[in-house]
């Protein structure tokens, strides 16, 4: 508090140092309560928090406790839901199992007799192309035997007029 605060006909009848002696006092009193206030405070708040923490604490207990029995339950639950779908899911996949292998082995013949047929028309085939390729490479032997004979007539018509060339030069 400053001593301006304090009223002018107060401070003239105290005087100047009564009046900062007055001032003085109430500073420090008003510091003393208020430290008193915050010391009460923080005790009720102290107090009151550990009531709130212990009341926490009990309700975490139970609610724990709680937790834990509903996890049980749902626990055996689940057990008894999976044992059930378990049973259910075997002899699906008995019935599923014995129906791919009928289909297997039905395809399994179809495969074959497909086979056998394709076989079939793959030896026709080939018995047909053998013959047409023998029947083209005698065509074609008979084409060389040709050709070369021509070559080879021409050759000698070649070497018998170069011949007669040769005799009528030496001969002249």
């Amino acid at each position: 508090m400053d001593v301006r605060a304090v009223s002018p006909a107060l401070a003239g009848r105290l005087g100047a140092d009564a009046t900062a002696g007055l001032v003085e006092l109430i500073d420090t009193v008003e510091g003393h309560c208020v430290d008193i206030v915050m010391e009460r405070s923080v005790e009720r708040f102290d107090r009151r928090l550990s009531e709130e923490v212990s009341t926490l604490r009990v309700e975490m207990t139970r609610l724990g406790a709680d937790l834990r029995q509903e996890i049980t339950t749902v626990r055996s639950d689940l057990r008894q839901e999976m044992a059930t779908l378990g049973s259910g899911l075997r002899q699906e996949m008995a019935v599923l199992g014995s129906d791919l292998r009928g289909e297997m082995a039905t395809l399994g013949s179809d495969l074959r007799r497909e086979m056998a047929t394709l076989g079939g028309d793959l030896r026709r085939e080939m018995g047909t192309l053998g013959s047409d390729l023998r029947q083209e490479i005698g065509n074609q032997k008979f084409d060389l035997l040709k050709w070369s004979f021509l070559f080879w007539i021409g050759q000698v018509v070649a070497m018998a007029g170069i011949m007669m060339m040769l005799l009528r030069t030496v001969g002249s």
